[in-house]
């Protein structure tokens, strides 16, 4: 069911006007910056906290951290240094505006300490800072930078009461009040005393154990939401390693924001055999809760095998989540289970399934997981009266990075009547479409696509511009037919509409660009757009066939070069200058200006 193609344009203006933290355009202070200087904010840990109470000696307030790029690049090596050209402020609800009570660490975001593990610096170029919020008026404010006197745009924090506890390894949960003096041993005991809007801060320390079910389990019953979240965060120059067969798990608890822990979560052996137990999870989000900044991996020796994935949530756990940031890297092994997924995000609760928030994931690094599909979204009933819940507002997939992945790299797929619409823009895949679940006997189902996108049902539209996939099916999946493309469509249902423009499709072997598999029918002439560039080496190819659709076509070489986990643009590409978006920023913050770029990438 295709919506009139001027509500594209109008979507682009909106994100050119208003849009979230990699849209907002910036303005200096002093001077007018060149488009490689002008530094912007993408997203933090915390929304809200209180300004007094840290109890440090350093701070006053809430530590928050900050990810952003073009904060320095790299360059900042001293207090000093950060105190005369680099500060932080905080504009409270008054109008004041204070500098940061105290900047912990400043620094390239390479998922090293002090800074969080998370490493972002190597896939987004990211830089990471973590400040004290100064006290303040209570109420929302903002949050900005200052780059040699050039200022970010702002990100909003607000003000409010709450409790600062501190849980360390020399703790003691008997004496301890979880002060900064007297801090509290062990999570379980930070839990147990937790009120609405409480944040703790782990330093140094090993949570659960290899043989644990989970590492943190929350069930105090709390129903935060976004204006009193539930933290756990790693404080500043702290390694927080999680342990067990899942990381961070609740029930009936949400509003809860985990960020800079470094997780291992895995249920069986190396092999996928063997296993402890049958459910392993990294981190289950919470509804109106965040996960952010994360390391999610296997235990050493571990593999991830269950119906699950590194981040995954369903109702209850996903309802407004932001997933932002986060780095889940060599998850699960080549054996795991068709059902298990690197990440996994669906709605299904029978009957009563409801209509809620989408969950957003922007600004992730993905790289060489085994488990099936990178982004993965899917929703089927499970009581077999096909009455799926639904989203009520567009879902947002952007800003991420998917390096050699196992499956599709982003996947949206309804089984049974989403009726949202789907933007997924400003992503890099690099050689997605692997193979995976190689001892699956039966249905293993389409592998080898970048964009899996899936209507058994699906009433909305799908609208993917200014992507960058680089190589997809490069294990020649058996099985997948034309399934294996840039972009394929399945399901049996014909409703979806699905509008591909200012995309670069790359591959170096002969494969689709455009296809269908499982139970897909005729559906290719649901696709339409333009401004796409189609390339193959295979100048005469019965398959490698940009689709008739798209009337600006380029089937020239983009001059692309790899380069670890990212991407630059060759001097004469032909996707310099030719996109029609009006996104302000690429996937690594450079300011697009008037004539963008094609794909994700803008040449500095």
């Amino acid at each position: 069911m295709f919506k009139p193609f001027k509500y594209i344009a109008l979507f682009f203006l909106f994100l050119g006007l208003a849009g979230c933290g990699s849209q907002t355009s910036t303005t200096a202070q002093s001077t007018t910056p060149t488009p490689t200087t002008t530094p912007v904010l993408r997203f933090s840990d915390l929304i809200s906290g209180p300004s007094i109470g840290l109890g440090d000696g350093k701070g006053s307030g809430v530590i928050v951290t900050l990810w952003g790029q073009l904060l320095g690049q790299g360059k900042i090596s001293s207090a000093a240094t950060i105190n005369s050209n680099y500060k932080v402020f905080f504009t409270d609800s008054s109008g004041v505006k204070r500098q940061a009570a105290y900047i912990y660490y400043w620094k390239n975001a390479d998922g090293k300490l002090p800074s969080g593990p998370a490493n972002l610096y190597e896939s987004h170029r990211m830089q990471e800072i973590a400040f004290s919020i100064p006290n303040s008026a209570m109420g929302l404010g903002k949050i900005t930078v200052s780059v040699n006197g050039v200022v970010s745009n702002p990100l909003p924090f607000t003000v409010r009461a709450g409790k600062i506890f501190h849980v360390k390894s020399g703790g003691n949960d008997i004496t301890g009040d979880g002060s900064w003096l007297n801090p509290w041993q062990t999570v379980a005991k930070a839990q147990s005393l937790m009120k609405l809007g409480t944040i703790v801060y782990l330093h140094d320390m090993i949570v659960g154990g290899a043989t644990k079910r989970w590492a943190i389990y929350n069930n105090s019953g709390l129903k935060a939401d976004t204006s009193n979240q539930l933290a756990y965060v790693a404080y500043p120059g702290s390694k927080v390693k999680l342990l067990g067969s899942n990381g961070v798990w609740m029930f009936r608890t949400t509003g809860i924001v985990t960020s800079k822990l470094s997780v291992y979560a895995s249920n069986c052996d190396s092999v996928g055999a063997n296993c402890l137990r049958k459910d392993s999870t990294g981190i289950a989000p919470s509804d109106w809760g965040r996960v952010i900044g994360n390391s999610i991996t296997d235990q050493p020796n571990g593999c991830a095998n269950s119906q699950s994935g590194a981040i995954s949530g369903g109702v209850g756990r996903v309802e407004g989540a932001k997933i932002f940031g986060n780095y889940i890297h060599d998850y699960a092994c080549p054996e795991t289970s068709k059902f298990h997924h690197t990440t996994y995000m669906t709605i299904r609760a029978g009957t009563a399934d409801p209509s809620i928030k989408p969950w957003e994931f922007g600004w992730n690094y993905l790289k060489n997981n085994h488990a099936k599909n990178g982004i993965h979204n899917y929703d089927k009933d499970t009581s077999g009266f096909e009455t799926c819940g639904d989203l009520n507002a567009n879902l947002k997939i952007h800003d991420n990075v998917i390096v050699n992945q196992a499956g599709a790299g982003i996947s949206i797929i309804s089984e049974c009547g989403w009726t949202q619409d789907t933007y997924i823009y400003d992503n890099v895949l690099i050689n997605v479409g692997l193979m995976s679940d190689v001892n699956c006997p039966f249905n293993c189902g389409p592998n080898g696509a970048a964009f899996t996108l899936g209507d058994s049902n699906y009433y909305g539209n799908i609208y993917l511009f200014n992507n960058t996939v680089y190589l997809w099916d490069q294990d020649n999946i058996p099985g997948t037919g034309t399934s294996a493309a840039c972009a394929s469509v399945i399901g049996a249902g014909d409703n979806i509409g699905i509008f591909f423009n200012d995309n670069v499709c790359f591959n170096n072997k002969e494969s689709y660009f455009i296809g269908s598999g499982l139970r897909a029918g005729n559906k290719l002439n649901n696709f339409k757009g333009n401004h796409n560039v189609w390339y193959s080496p295979f100048a005469v190819s019965a398959i490698a066939i940009p689709p008739a659709w798209d009337a600006s076509k380029i089937t020239a070489d983009p001059l692309m070069t790899v380069k670890g986990s990212q991407i630059v643009i060759g001097k004469g590409s032909p996707v310099i200058g030719k996109s029609k978006t009006t996104l302000k920023r690429d996937i690594y913050g450079q300011i697009r200006g008037r004539n963008s770029n094609i794909g994700a990438i803008q040449t500095p």
